[in-house]
């Protein structure tokens, strides 16, 4: 609630929620029936309190990215990159970390180069970029699109044009990002390898993590038109297919409940790693890790406790998450079927 205020209302609640809070204190002094009341007084609290640090913090992110926005058109900073390349019709994009000390350290951006550029970065290269900076356009409108809150969604500030790059160094990343993305490049690579076909393996990477970079425009268009999108896009039944496959897995190399299930803890993360964390997966696969951790602990899961947990860490790690289409489809469908 406080959250939702914050994105659409732009003030603070918590004015609100003091003076409610001061009211409900003198009514349960004086007020008739204050033994009864008494009983709801600390969830009320507990919700007040809550509200209020979500508000807080959403105003408080609202307020970095408009401090960004603010800013002008030239940007010369050091940035590492943090993501594959991805070939646009006209650019070459990557996302991109300032890593310097100025105000936008450790701020996400991407990076929009020409395709005929000679610059062929890799991840986890320290460059140094003189580009200009362009702010994300918002939704004009009723009903548009609004880049600005889709760019929140992904927690990135922006877009940088540029074609006066500096590379220096290599593997500027830490070691589990370098890890992650070592086993990501890996799938790419055997799934080209083993499928000839261009478009059969770019779908085959589609289905495995998500990235349908590698397939055509033409046969997305086609799954889109099919209504059949969704199959592209890592979600619940993908992290469904994993638990399956790692339970099969283990059971053949017999190994012991207690470490399966903590081995399974494992891949899952790293999984929901290599798939980038997107909404849908990160609430399938922390609801996957809850119903394990709660057979090792002899509880029996409980699937309200382990939607309301995975929607809690979500938005804690990104409140604009609210914004994410997928978010909205992937709660609404575990709500109603109940599983992952």
């Amino acid at each position: 609630m406080g959250i939702i205020w914050g994105l659409y209302i732009k003030f603070s609640i918590a004015p609100i929620f003091i003076f409610i809070l001061i009211l409900g204190i003198i009514y349960l002094r004086i007020g008739k029936y204050r033994r009864i009341l008494n009983v709801f007084s600390k969830i009320i609290t507990i919700f007040a309190i809550a509200c209020v640090l979500g508000n807080l913090y959403i105003i408080k992110l609202n307020n970095e990215y408009e401090r960004v926005y603010k800013q002008g058109t030239k940007f010369t900073e050091y940035a590492v990159v943090v993501s594959e390349e991805k070939q646009t019709k006209y650019k070459k994009e990557y996302q991109i970390r300032v890593s310097g000390n100025s105000g936008l350290k450790n701020k996400k951006f991407i990076l929009r180069i020409s395709k005929n550029s000679n610059f062929n970065l890799q991840f986890g290269d320290l460059i140094k970029i003189n580009g200009e900076y362009t702010k994300p356009s918002v939704q004009r409108n009723y009903g548009g699109f609004d880049y600005s809150n889709y760019l929140k969604s992904k927690q990135i500030y922006g877009i940088v044009n540029s074609q006066n790059l500096t590379i220096f160094k290599s593997n500027q990343v830490d070691i589990v990002s370098n890890g992650i993305n070592s086993i990501r490049n890996f799938i790419i690579d055997r799934a080209k390898k083993i499928i000839k076909d261009e478009n059969a393996s770019g779908l085959l990477i589609g289905f495995l993590i998500g990235d349908t970079s590698f397939a055509q425009e033409e046969v997305i268009q086609n799954f889109k038109d099919s209504s059949l999108a969704h199959m592209l896009a890592v979600s619940g039944q993908h992290v469904g297919y994993v638990i399956l496959a790692i339970g099969f897995a283990l059971k053949i190399c017999n190994i012991g409940k207690r470490e399966g299930k903590i081995l399974s803890i494992v891949i899952l993360f790293i999984f929901m790693l290599i798939t980038g964390l997107t909404p849908s997966v990160f609430r399938a696969g922390t609801m996957g890790i809850l119903i394990i951790l709660a057979g090792l602990v002899y509880r029996k899961a409980d699937i309200y406790n382990d939607i309301a947990i995975s929607m809690l860490l979500i938005l804690i790690c990104n409140p604009f998450s609210v914004y994410d289409v997928g978010l909205w489809l992937s709660y609404r469908r575990s709500a109603w079927n109940y599983n992952i």
